[in-house]
């Protein structure tokens, strides 16, 4: 499935995902539902959504968001941390030397569980308003590893929209620089003052692997709590 070198690289995701904030995986998992769903946005080749699955067992279904063939153009004006994040970074079509629809292939069955997982393929500004909506059931937790405002705004206004995050739905960033001026921070921000969402404390903080991460989790949106 995988070149020797990605599968260790993806092992060594595997073992990093929350693996600093027990806190939080205990949190979820006191919560979790088999009637609710699990998101990550921002798959890569998978080490990641592996590790939930097995740090947090019990969900209806778990859904896998990438486009497999790296990240897109930031939002004109943004910042963005290197040359590292650049349009077509963290392909993981290239990281694996295949096309999209192999990657998907190879990524699904190291994650495994096919019954409840899912990846869906694609930019999120042309994947996901195409979607069957009633596959979704309102999340348990959302995991954006997007990197990007423009991908966490497209990822968490569609999920907001559509109500999928709820009073309860916990929400881990892993690419927070604690500046509403740019990236994911500049996102939640906007996407919390429109649809009025209430958090239950101030930002959990974290070491993510490009740096600071948050925690969070959802007390009410838009006025409506549990």
């Amino acid at each position: 499935m995988f070149k020797n070198t990605n599968r260790s690289r993806v092992q060594r995701l595997n073992v990093k995902w929350a693996s600093k904030a027990p806190a939080f995986v205990q949190a979820v998992n006191q919560s979790s539902s088999p009637l609710r769903d699990i998101y990550q946005f921002g798959v890569y080749t998978g080490g990641s959504m592996r590790s939930i699955k097995h740090q947090i067992p019990i969900f209806h279904h778990m859904w896998g968001f990438d486009s497999f063939q790296g990240l897109p153009a930031e939002a004109g004006g943004l910042k963005i941390a290197g040359k590292h994040w650049l349009p077509g970074a963290f392909s993981s079509s290239d990281e694996l030397g295949s096309t999209v629809e192999k990657t998907v292939a190879s990524v699904s069955e190291y994650v495994g569980d096919p019954d409840r997982v899912s990846f869906i393929a694609g930019f999120f500004n042309e994947s996901l308003p195409k979607l069957n909506l009633s596959l979704f059931r309102p999340a348990l937790l959302v995991d954006f590893d997007v990197d990007l405002y423009i991908s966490t705004l497209d990822s968490m206004t569609w999920m907001v929209e559509n109500k999928l995050i709820q009073a309860g739905t916990y929400v881990r960033y892993d690419d927070w620089k604690g500046d509403p001026a740019w990236g994911q921070t500049k996102a939640d921000d906007e996407v919390t003052k429109r649809f009025k969402i209430v958090w239950d404390t101030t930002n959990a903080p974290f070491e993510g692997r490009h740096g600071k991460g948050a925690l969070r989790r959802v007390v009410s949106v838009g006025g409506i709590a549990a």
